[in-house]
């Protein structure tokens, strides 16, 4: 609408220009001139109106898509397969978060631009018809010509922004892993070699590309930037060329009003162009880690917790668990081929069980699975039967509380920590606090429950990170207990 009631403001102005040059008539109806003012001003404040509404319901489209978009790659990443979380770093969720989903929603403003430039384009070339003549022809065969040169540069744009994802991921990941591994850089003094590859990934590489993409870019605004001023000189000099009519003010200004009109779908045109590419890349960027292979939820059979002291709670049956899915077959004996070939079971021929009131212990030397084994019992390892005459199964009874090798703390207080979002309970708390021997950190603490332990518990120590992480699994009050190594 709001591109419709724009190209009623040219052909008013050339009423209005008419209205000032009669000559016949030496007092023309004042009335006439100031309907046709008024009539401008109006198709100006309808314009604006639509334009706001647009704007308005852009914003709100572009919100929801990125919420939607961030919740999904939020998802997906709380369940991606072991093999996958080793392929994808966590600089490469970060991008998707920060940079993929942004193009995604800045594309939005520009979807209306797919129906509104090539609509303003048309009502524009036929109101200079109209004007014109067939003179417009000339600058229709003007703007042809420059499509190509700028098709060719569009491609080799495209390419380039692919290129500089991948770089930018390469920085992100880098920068990532130098912050996590902050202390042993600073206690190595390695921070020159850090700070040399990082300038050569982003200097060397990133920037470079980047500095290419600019220009690319520049060269391709420049010749749209063009376009407009080609096509309304080549089009002025041919009606002055073939036509009888002079270029009178009547004609001239209006045509000027739609040339200006005119640049308006030209520019948005290399835009809209920039946001697809751009949006292309980020799209299939995302769609690849959104079909990535997720843990199994069906591996483990989930069910009511058991109710006597002595049932069975856990309970793996003939279960051989592997590093990576095998390639989907019916053929029980295809898949032992690929165990035995690329695919090394990570645990093999599993039997286990746990029963309710019981301490169960599993002792080994390093690297004997340990670790690997809790890994099987949350579900995320594929699995596969050990025999060929049995089922395999893992049954669980009840909800299950894990507590892993390497505490995992949040930037909160340490109060917080142990609640992680459950209800206060002075009683439960106290008791927690006290069977998990935290009661002597609390007194050293400047603000006992409530110091803010940092990021990643930077403030504690080792122990009180595996205490405070096991007094947080405890208050969960869950049916089964999964701890790594903690004590």
């Amino acid at each position: 609408l709001e591109s419709i009631v724009s190209f009623i403001q040219p052909q008013l102005l050339r009423k209005l220009i008419q209205f000032f040059n009669i000559k016949n008539d030496s007092n023309p109806l004042i009335i006439k001139g100031l309907t046709i003012s008024f009539l401008m001003f109006l198709s100006n404040l309808l314009s604006t109106a639509f334009y706001n509404q647009y704007t308005i319901l852009t914003v709100q489209v572009a919100q929801g898509c990125k919420s939607a978009l961030m919740s999904l790659v939020f998802n997906k990443a709380m369940k991606l397969s072991p093999e996958e979380r080793n392929n994808r770093s966590t600089g490469d969720i970060i991008n998707h978060m920060s940079v993929d989903i942004t193009r995604i929603e800045s594309l939005t403003s520009y979807v209306q631009t797919m129906v509104s430039a090539p609509t303003r384009l048309i009502l524009c070339l036929w109101s200079l018809y109209w004007l014109l003549g067939k003179s417009t022809f000339v600058g229709i065969i003007t703007m042809a010509i420059m499509i190509p040169l700028n098709t060719i540069l569009v491609k080799s744009l495209r390419t380039y922004h692919k290129q500089q994802m991948k770089l930018k991921d390469k920085r992100t990941s880098f920068v990532t892993e130098i912050l996590q591994n902050i202390k042993s850089i600073k206690l190595y003094a390695w921070e020159d070699p850090m700070l040399n590859k990082l300038k050569f990934l982003r200097d060397d590489n990133e920037l470079k590309n980047l500095n290419k993409i600019g220009i690319l870019s520049a060269g391709i605004n420049f010749a749209w930037t063009c376009v407009p001023f080609f096509v309304s000189c080549s089009t002025f000099a041919t009606f002055a060329i073939i036509s009888d009519i002079p270029l009178s003010p009547e004609i001239v200004f209006p045509a000027l009003s739609l040339f200006d009109l005119l640049s308006d779908p030209i520019f948005a045109i290399p835009s809209l162009i920039t946001a697809l590419i751009e949006c292309n890349v980020s799209l299939n960027r995302i769609l690849s880690f959104l079909t990535a292979n997720e843990i199994d939820s069906e591996i483990i059979t989930k069910l009511p917790p058991v109710s006597k002291i002595g049932d069975i709670s856990v309970e793996i049956e003939n279960s051989t668990f592997l590093w990576s899915n095998p390639i989907k077959s019916t053929n029980l004996a295809s898949i032992e081929e690929q165990i035995e070939g690329n695919l090394s079971p990570a645990l093999k021929d599993i039997n286990f069980t746990a029963k309710k009131g019981e301490l169960t212990c599993i002792l080994g030397k390093v690297g004997s699975g340990k670790s690997t084994l809790l890994k099987c019992l949350l579900g995320e390892l594929p699995t596969i039967p050990s025999s060929n005459n049995l089922k395999n199964s893992i049954k669980l009874h009840g909800s299950i509380a894990y507590c892993s090798q390497i505490p995992w703390i949040i930037n909160a207080t340490f109060k917080d920590n142990i609640l992680f979002g459950y209800k206060y309970d002075e009683k439960f708390y106290q008791k927690t606090i006290k069977v998990c021997q935290l009661l002597p950190d609390l007194e050293i603490l400047p603000d006992g429950d409530e110091t803010l332990v940092g990021e990643k518990g930077i403030s504690l120590s080792g122990g009180q990170k595996a205490r405070l992480s096991l007094a947080r699994s405890i208050y969960s009050r869950c049916d089964v207990y999964l701890f790594d190594d903690i004590l």
